[in-house]
């Protein structure tokens, strides 16, 4: 359930020079690591959770990210749970 993660890549991002977007974990909100793979080349960006110190176009990809990461999570605890 979480392969689906290319499907909301923004071509905007890959075009970003910066790999530090926002102020990740500036106020204990925490942030996103973000790589991509391709061609045999890797990129990574540190991105805010705050949608107000990001462009537009992450705020979706951040909600997915933060969907995944609580699917794995419940995922876990079930597992732990068995």
């Amino acid at each position: 359930q979480v392969k689906d993660v290319t499907g909301f890549f923004p071509d905007e991002l890959l075009n970003q020079n910066e790999e530090v977007i926002g102020c990740p974990d500036c106020m204990n909100e925490g942030g996103l690591l973000i790589q991509y793979s391709a061609n045999g080349s890797l990129k990574s960006w540190r991105i805010d959770q705050m949608k107000n110190n990001l462009p537009e176009y992450l705020h979706g990809l951040m909600e997915m990210e933060n969907e995944k990461i609580s699917l794995i999570n419940i995922l876990k605890t079930v597992s732990n749970l068995r």
